[in-house]
């Protein structure tokens, strides 16, 4: 529960009973309500960060498919199992903005496994989903607000760096057998003020000395594009003009390369350009009179 209330305690006792009424509709009890200041246990950033990792997790980690079984849409909530090593054990805890809930499944005496490869995935998940189903009725429809003390950065998933156009990867799909290159890019939410953080050196050639343009772009996959077919000679190879380099600005929408040209005098140490460039010589220039 401290991760939807912002970092602060949860309530220390569960209570099944809020009043009870006689026949005629007369309050015979009523449940004592609490006071006194709320406890913080987390930093209300670290908090969102933690329910963040979590919604990641349904999305594309072990409780993947969640969403599509909670009526709620969208589900503001979040959850995560777990599962002991001997499979003696399974849980699944997560929330709402509203309600939080635990399931654990297993055998009360000896200890013993369920079965093997009994995991809270396919166990305790589904009964904390229809747990929770049954309670968004009369719990339901909070939203869990961000704090400003946030800020959204798009992330590398393969190298854990800030993002560049140029983070892409080869996915072959596997019913048409084409290759497509997607965005490597996940947004991921840091605390304001430590969101400085290096560029992807693995895809961009970004590195602590500068900028490798040739070695970000030898690691970049086919992209999923129409080839431009030149009409007249062009370079092929690698890119000693650094014609190609990563923008470091906002990044469009579908990953696409940034092209910007640049001053080859800019570009080239002249002092230990040792090679001959050969150029085709001009032909005569003949000047007519009018």
């Amino acid at each position: 529960s401290t991760f939807p209330l912002g970092g602060y305690k949860g309530p220390a006792s569960f209570v099944y009973l809020d009043r009870v009424e006689n026949a005629v509709g007369k309050i015979v009890y009523r449940r004592k309500v609490g006071g006194g200041a709320k406890r913080r246990l987390l930093d209300a950033g670290v908090a969102w960060q933690m329910h963040s990792m979590m919604q990641g997790g349904m999305e594309t980690g072990s409780a993947r498919g969640l969403g599509g079984m909670l009526v709620e849409k969208p589900f503001a909530g979040a959850g995560k199992g777990g599962t002991t090593h001997d499979f003696a054990d399974a849980w699944f805890l997560g929330y709402n903005g509203r309600v939080t809930c635990g399931v654990w499944t297993g055998f009360l005496k000896n200890n013993e496994a369920i079965y093997e490869g009994a995991f809270s995935r396919d166990l305790a998940m589904p009964v904390w989903a229809a747990a929770m189903n049954a309670a968004a009725p009369a719990f339901g429809g909070a939203k869990i607000p961000r704090p400003d003390a946030l800020t959204e950065i798009e992330i590398c998933s393969v190298s854990g760096q800030r993002a560049t156009q140029f983070c892409q990867e080869s996915r072959e799909d596997l019913a048409t057998g084409n290759v497509k290159s997607l965005s490597t890019a996940v947004a991921e939410y840091f605390r304001k003020g430590q969101e400085n953080i290096p560029f992807c050196s693995l895809h961009s050639g970004a590195t602590a000395g500068g900028v490798d343009a040739s070695a970000g772009l030898g690691n970049l996959p086919v992209l999923d594009i129409l080839p431009v077919r030149p009409k007249g000679a062009v370079l092929i190879g690698e890119d000693p003009y650094h014609t190609e380099l990563p923008r470091y600005g906002p990044m469009p929408s579908g990953g696409a390369l940034f092209q910007r040209r640049t001053n080859v005098l800019d570009s080239l140490d002249l002092g230990e350009f040792d090679e001959e460039i050969k150029l085709r010589k001009p032909a005569r220039l003949d000047i007519e009179e009018d």
